[in-house]
């Protein structure tokens, strides 16, 4: 039921959306709209990250122990947790692949799967998208979800991509403008970024009853030149320690992987949820969340 609901109140706002960018484009076969670079919110401020401020070339680097919510952030986590969404699992004649392994137990969300994109309302054409389902085993599923926001984007993650004109397709950015082609957008790999820089995002695993504990391995910010660009803010719910959270994490360059702690009290295993959200007001992008369910 809420699945419908969801789907359909997306299809109605992608619709508008749409519609709005293709008069934006005089209703012409073409448009110049790039589907690869997430919107984030103009500020001048500034702020320190992990790293002590360095601005990585690219690579990857190993967190420190989390931090420790105060009394008020938790309550705010756990009231923003509690507006969860947990629609029913999508039947098994949906045709719904298990996630890619990594390794023999662990499991990339990466946004890619064809099955999982095409479920959504107009196959995340114009990268909306009002969450993101996808088979981790053949009971568990893991969901992803905006919690502030009535949805998110899974933006293209080729920059030569664009949205074209058909509902369903893909075009591809030629002398400045969107050619239309007959590709699948279903078939395009993606990444995750928020509407507003500011949304919060839930990650959990469930499996129409309860939800999975798991440990996340790590995880990859795309490539930014922008060094107030691409920051996230990630937290974590350990099921015997409660909230922790990693303040301010930067990309680089080149794309940054960070690998999470897996010993200790604030290692991130035995989790049941992840939430992520920017630790400032500029726009950031998320890819290839390694988990390991329990």
């Amino acid at each position: 039921m809420i699945h419908r609901i969801l789907k359909g109140r997306a299809i109605f706002l992608a619709s508008a959306l749409a519609g709005l960018l293709m008069a934006a484009c005089n209703n012409s076969e073409e448009s110049t709209v790039n589907a690869s670079e997430p919107g984030q919110t103009k500020a001048t401020d500034s702020h320190a990250d992990a790293s002590g401020g360095v601005q990585y070339p690219g690579g990857s680097g190993v967190l420190p122990e989390p931090k420790i919510p105060t009394a008020a952030q938790i309550n705010a986590l756990e009231a923003m947790s509690k507006n969860a969404k947990t629609p029913t699992v999508p039947p098994a004649s949906a045709g719904f692949p298990a996630l890619a392994k990594t390794s023999a137990a662990d499991f990339n969300l990466n946004f890619n799967d064809f099955t999982a994109l095409a479920f959504l309302p107009d196959h995340a054409w114009i990268t909306f998208a009002p969450f993101y389902i996808q088979k981790v085993t053949s009971t568990a599923w893991v969901y992803v979800f905006p919690l502030n926001d009535g949805h998110f984007h899974l933006m293209y993650e080729n920059p030569n991509l664009c949205f074209g004109t058909v509902t369903g397709k893909y075009g591809v950015l030629s002398g400045g403008r969107c050619v239309q082609t007959a590709g699948d957008a279903a078939s395009q790999p993606r990444n995750l970024a928020p509407h507003e820089a500011t949304e919060k995002v839930q990650v959990y695993v469930w499996d129409g009853s309860r939800r999975y504990t798991f440990d996340f391995k790590s995880f990859y910010l795309p490539p930014t030149t922008d060094t107030r660009y691409g920051h996230v803010q990630i937290w974590i719910h350990k099921i015997d320690v409660g909230w922790r959270y990693w303040a301010d994490l930067p990309s680089a360059t080149g794309g940054f992987t960070w690998s999470l702690p897996q010993s200790g009290i604030g290692g991130a295993q035995g989790i049941d949820e992840i939430q992520i959200t920017s630790p400032g007001t500029f726009g950031w992008t998320i890819d290839n969340l390694v988990i390991n369910v329990h």
